[in-house]
């Protein structure tokens, strides 16, 4: 009987990034049917899915500016842990307060926020009737508003937590 290979690194990597947007979809649809109410989500083709996936937010990225002088062993350490502190920030984001996480709020509310901007762009039977429940998603101020006072808060207490007073104050 012959062994079974161990996948090589592109087939792992294809694994992996399968697995990572089949995680997003079913996150992105929970999300749909949450805020909107309906089932819409089996309404909207697999090429608009396949689009959004592609063009979603990205999580925030943590760059060193320009003649800014961090430590490397604290960048490393804030580049892991912030991400991290975001999947564990959880604020409302519908009516009945349901929660997301601000992790998810940043890539995948967002990424819906675009879909309804752009949803005129792509031709499919139940377009009207996705755009009409996707309309809630044009109204996301007052919740991006508490995710940004949210991100704010643990940015700041990042800060006062690795901040060395006499000699250096980080800031975000």
């Amino acid at each position: 009987m012959p062994k079974k290979r161990k996948p090589n690194l592109y087939q792992q990597n294809k694994i992996a990034s399968a697995q990572h947007k089949n995680e997003f979809l079913a996150k992105m649809h929970s999300v749909i049917n949450n805020v909107a109410g309906r089932k819409i989500y089996e309404l909207i083709p697999q090429n608009v899915l396949d689009e959004i996936y592609d063009n979603r937010n990205l999580p925030l990225q943590i760059v060193v500016g320009e003649n800014q002088n961090i430590p490397p062993e604290f960048y490393k350490l804030v580049k892991g842990f912030i991400p991290f502190m975001l999947k564990g920030i959880n604020i409302p984001y519908t009516k009945d307060d349901k929660q997301i996480s601000l992790y998810d709020f940043f890539v995948i509310y967002l990424s819906l926020c675009s879909l309804y901007m752009i949803i005129d762009n792509f031709d499919f039977d139940a377009k009207k009737v996705v755009k009409a429940e996707l309309e809630v998603f044009s109204l996301y101020k007052d919740i991006y508003r508490t995710a940004l006072t949210s991100l704010s808060n643990l940015l700041n207490s990042l800060v006062f937590e690795y901040s060395d007073f006499q000699k250096q104050i980080y800031y975000f």
